[in-house]
C-alpha cells in the first residue's frame, strides 16, 4: 500500500525489537508474564529511537517530550489515512502507524505461539495484517505477498510439530536432523496442499472471489456472468486520497469530436444520511441491458435541443468497476459483460472492470443544448425522480445559510444558482486539499465546512447537493473526472489530479445537468447555463456552434463502423497510440489462450507417447514389462503389488481374450521380469538390436491386444488422460517437492542445534 520501500526498514526494526526482546525476557526469566512487558517497554523505545530522536534526553532516555512528540506523528498519520489513498507515500506519520501496529502484532504472535503454545492460532493476527492490504488496495494484496504470509505460518507449524513429535520420545542417539519422520512428511505435504489451493482455486472457479491474492475487484460485489448483476460501492472513499498522491498518475486518455468537452462521469451517489453521501446498488441484466445494444435517453430528456458527441477512451491504469463516459451516453462500443442502470444512469460490471479493457473503446452521447427558459420551466416529476428531492433535515445553523443564501429568489433554478454562487464567493470560501480539512463523513460534517471555508471538491459538492436537497429539489453527487489536459497529439491526459466530484440537479425541461461549487481555478469549469447572464440562446458549455440536432438511435452495430472523430477543422483528430503493424499478425490473447489450453490438454497424452518411445528406444526386461502394466493400467486393469510378474500376466490373461501370439509375447515379457528381478545378473556385453526389437515387438504385440479387448471410451480415455502417466507424474513432482522440504527442515533443524547449543550425544557423535 505504500509508494517506494521506505517504510521496510523500521517496520523491520520493529519486528527485530520484539524478537529480541522475548528472547532476552526468556533468557533471564521463566515467567510468562515477563516476555510482553519487555517487548512493550523495548518497542516503545524503538519507536521513540526511530522517529523522534530528538526528544531523548542524552540521546538515550525517552522524555515526555518524546509522548507529545508521537502522539503528534500518530495524529499526522492518522489524517494521511483519511485523506490518501492507497499506494501513499512513506510520510513519517504513515509509517509509525505501519511500525506500532506490525510490532504490536509480533508481540501477538510471540505470546499466543510461544508463551501460550498455541502455534496454530498465530496465524489469526497474521491474517489480520494481511487482510488490510487486500481490503485498501484495488486488485488486493497479490498471491506473493499471500504465499510468503502463509509459507512463514506453515514453517512456524512444522517447527513447533517437529519439536512436539521429537522432543519427547526420541533416544539420545536419534539424529533429530531428520525431523518427525512419517509426521513430519505428512505435516510438509498438507501446507504444501493447502498452500497451492489456496493460491490455485480461487483463480479457477468463476464466481468464486479471489480478490485476497490479486485476483481484481476493488470493493465491489462479485456476481455472476448469467442472470441479474449488482455492485455497490462508495466511490468518494475510493478516489478521496488521489488529489493529495505525491505525482499525478496518467488514468486514461481520449480523443472527442467536440472542441470543448465536458467531464467524464462514472456514477452518482444518491443517498444522504445526514453525514455523507452513499450509491444504492446497481442493477442491470446482462441480456436486456447491455450497453452495446445501446442506451435509451431518459423520456424527460429533450431529444431535440442536443449536439451528439463522439469519444474514443483508452484506459491506462484505471481500475474501477464503473466506465468514465461523456453524460448521457446513448451507445458504447467495448468487450465485456458491461451493462447500464437506467435509474443511477450508470455503466457498471459486476464481473469485469477497466483494466480489463485491452483495446480503447468508443462512446457516442449527446449534449443538451440549454436555454434559460428550460430551466425556469416547472412540470411533474417522474416517480423515479421523486425521492431525489424528499427534503433532509439541517441544523439550524445551515438551514439559516440556506435561507440567506436563496433570499429573493424565486424559482428552482434561481434557487439553485443562488446556492452555486455562494460556494464561489472567494471572500468566504477556498479550495484546498490540506488533510486537516473537514471531511464530509463526520459528525455535523455540514456545518463544520461551511464554518471553515476550506476543502475540496468532496466537500463542495455534498454540501451544495445537501442544500438544494434540503429545498425539495432533486438533486444527487456525481463522480468522475473534470476534461484534463489537452496533449500535442490532440488527445486528452486524464490523471489522478483530474479527479472530481460535482453536484447535479434535476429539471423538468432539461433533465439532469451539472453544476459546479469547487473554486477550483483552471481545473474546473462552471457550465455557461449556470453563470448569472443575459441572453436568449445558451448552448451546453463547451459544445460547436453548429445547429443542435437529435442524434439517431445509435447501437453496438452502428458503433463498430469506421467512423474517424473530427477535429475543429473538419480533419480527423489524431487518436491514442495503436500497435504497430507488424505487432497485427500475432496472435491474440485469446487465440494464445485457446492455443495453451489445448496442450495443457494434450499433455498426459503426449507425455505417455514420449515415455514409451524412451523406453522402447533400447528396452530392458523390466522396461517392456513396466510398459506393459501401464498400457494395462491405462485401461482400467490393474496389478497388485503383492503378486509376481507371472500371477500378474496370468490374471490379466484371464482378463482379456489373447490370441496365441499375444499369450505368448506376455509369457516372454513376464519371465524376462522375473528373470531380471530374480536371477543373476548378467555378464558379457550388451544384448544384441534383435533383442531389443524382440521386446519392443512384444509390448506392441500385448497393447494392440489389450486395446481390441477394451471398450471405446476405455480407449478414448486411455488415449486422451492415460491414468499410469497421470500418476507417474503426479509422484515425481511430490517427491521432488518432499525430498526439497526434507533438506530444508534438516537444515533447520541443524540450525536450531546450534543455536539452543544442544551437542550431539556422544554415541551418535561416534556413530558418525
Amino acid at each position: 500500500i505504500y509508494h517506494g520501500v521506505g517504510w521496510v526498514p523500521r517496520v523491520l526494526g520493529a519486528v527485530l525489537v520484539v524478537f529480541l526482546a522475548g528472547l532476552a525476557a526468556r533468557r533471564v526469566s521463566a515467567a510468562a508474564l515477563w516476555p510482553p512487558v519487555l517487548q512493550i517497554v523495548a518497542l516503545a523505545i524503538y519507536l521513540v529511537a526511530a522517529f523522534v530522536p530528538g526528544t531523548l534526553y542524552g540521546g538515550l532516555v525517552p522524555t515526555w517530550r518524546s509522548v507529545d512528540a508521537l502522539r503528534e506523528l500518530f495524529a499526522s498519520g492518522l489524517s494521511d489515512v483519511a485523506a490518501l489513498a492507497a499506494p501513499v507515500p512513506t510520510t513519517p506519520g504513515l509509517v509509525l502507524l505501519a511500525a506500532l501496529s506490525v510490532g504490536a502484532l509480533a508481540i501477538a504472535v510471540d505470546l499466543i505461539a510461544v508463551g501460550l503454545g498455541f502455534p496454530a492460532v498465530a496465524g489469526l493476527p497474521l491474517l489480520v495484517l494481511f487482510t488490510v492490504p487486500s481490503a485498501v488496495r484495488t486488485g488486493g494484496a497479490g498471491w506473493l505477498s499471500f504465499s510468503l504470509g502463509a509459507a512463514g505460518w506453515l514453517a512456524l507449524l512444522l517447527v513447533s510439530g517437529n519439536e512436539r513429535a521429537v522432543a519427547p520420545v526420541s533416544p539420545p542417539e536419534m539424529d533429530s536432523s531428520r525431523g518427525a519422520g512419517a509426521a513430519g512428511r505428512v505435516g510438509r505435504r498438507i501446507g504444501v496442499a493447502a498452500l497451492g489451493v489456496a493460491l490455485v482455486v480461487p483463480a479457477a472457479l468463476p464466481g468464486l472471489d479471489a480478490r485476497l491474492f490479486g485476483g481484481g475487484g476493488d470493493g465491489t460485489g462479485q456476481g455472476s456472468r448469467q442472470g441479474r448483476t449488482s455492485t455497490t460501492y462508495n466511490p468518494i472513499t475510493q478516489h478521496r486520497g488521489q488529489l493529495n498522491a505525491p505525482e499525478p498518475t496518467e488514468l486514461l486518455r481520449y480523443t472527442t469530436t467536440v472542441t470543448q468537452p465536458d467531464y467524464l462521469r462514472l456514477t452518482t451517489l444518491d443517498t444522504f444520511d445526514g453525514t455523507s453521501w452513499s450509491a444504492s446498488q446497481l442493477r442491470g441484466d446482462p441480456q436486456r441491458d447491455a450497453v452495446q445494444s445501446g442506451i435509451a435517453l431518459p423520456q424527460t430528456l429533450p431529444v431535440t435541443k442536443t449536439v451528439a458527441v463522439r469519444d474514443r477512451i483508452a484506459i491506462s491504469t484505471l481500475a474501477t468497476k464503473w466506465l468514465p463516459v461523456p453524460f448521457p451516453p446513448t451507445g458504447i462500443a467495448l468487450p465485456g459483460p458491461w451493462v447500464w442502470d437506467r435509474v443511477a444512469e450508470t455503466a457498471f460490471s459486476a464481473v469485469d472492470d477497466t483494466r480489463d479493457l485491452r483495446q480503447p473503446y468508443e462512446v457516442t452521447a449527446v449534449r443538451v443544448v440549454i436555454t434559460p427558459g428550460s430551466l425556469t420551466e416547472t412540470g411533474s416529476r417522474p416517480r423515479e425522480i421523486a425521492r431525489y428531492a424528499e427534503p433532509i433535515a439541517l441544523s439550524p445553523y445551515v438551514a439559516r445559510e440556506v435561507r440567506g443564501a436563496t433570499a429573493g429568489a424565486s424559482t428552482d433554478f434561481a434557487k439553485v444558482q443562488a446556492i452555486q454562487q455562494y460556494f464561489l464567493n472567494s471572500a468566504r470560501f477556498a479550495y484546498s486539499t490540506n488533510a486537516d480539512a473537514p471531511r464530509f463523513d463526520t459528525d455535523n460534517a455540514l456545518e463544520r465546512f461551511l464554518r471553515s471555508g476550506r476543502g475540496f471538491c468532496e466537500q463542495y459538492a455534498s454540501a451544495m447537493a445537501a442544500m438544494v436537497r434540503s429545498l425539495a429539489i432533486p438533486a444527487r453527487v456525481a463522480v468522475g473526472f473534470t476534461p484534463g489536459t489537452k496533449t500535442d497529439s490532440e488527445a486528452y491526459l486524464v490523471t489522478t489530479s483530474d479527479a472530481h466530484a460535482w453536484p447535479e440537479v434535476w429539471f423538468a425541461g432539461a433533465g439532469w445537468i451539472r453544476f459546479e461549487p469547487t473554486p477550483r481555478s483552471g481545473v474546473t469549469s462552471v457550465p455557461a447555463y449556470a453563470q448569472p447572464q443575459t441572453g436568449s440562446t445558451v448552448p451546453g458549455e463547451g459544445v460547436d456552434s453548429a445547429a443542435p440536432t437529435a442524434p439517431p438511435r445509435v447501437t453496438g452495430k452502428d458503433l463498430d463502423l469506421a467512423l474517424e472523430p473530427r477535429g475543429q477543422q473538419g480533419q480527423p483528430e489524431a487518436l491514442p497510440a495503436e500497435p504497430p503493424a507488424t505487432n497485427r499478425s500475432l496472435p491474440s490473447l485469446r487465440e494464445t489462450s485457446l492455443v495453451l489450453a489445448l496442450l495443457c490438454l494434450a499433455f498426459p497424452a503426449l507425455l505417455a507417447v514420449a515415455r514409451r518411445q524412451r523406453r522402447l528406444r533400447a528396452p530392458t526386461a523390466l522396461d517392456g514389462w513396466g510398459q506393459v502394466v501401464d498400457d494395462a493400467a491405462d485401461l482400467g486393469h490393474r496389478f497388485r503389488a503383492a503378486e509376481s510378474p507371472r500371477a500378474g500376466a496370468a490374471r490379466l490373461g484371464s482378463a482379456y481374450t489373447f490370441d496365441d501370439l499375444a499369450v505368448q509375447a506376455l509369457s516372454r515379457l513376464a519371465f524376462g521380469a522375473e528373470q531380471a528381478r530374480y536371477g543373476r545378473p548378467p555378464t558379457g556385453h550388451r544384448r544384441s538390436s534383435a533383442a531389443d526389437r524382440g521386446l519392443a515387438g512384444d509390448v506392441a504385440t500385448v497393447r494392440t491386444a489389450l486395446r481390441k479387448g477394451a471398450s471405446p471410451a476405455q480407449r478414448i480415455r486411455a488415449g486422451l488422460l492415460p491414468p499410469a502417466t497421470v500418476r507417474w507424474l503426479g509422484s515425481g513432482i511430490g517427491s521432488r517437492v518432499a525430498d526439497a522440504l526434507d533438506s530444508v527442515d534438516n537444515a533447520v533443524n541443524r540450525l536450531t542445534r546450534v543455536v539452543r547449543r544442544r551437542p550431539d550425544h556422544p554415541a551418535s557423535s561416534a556413530g558418525r
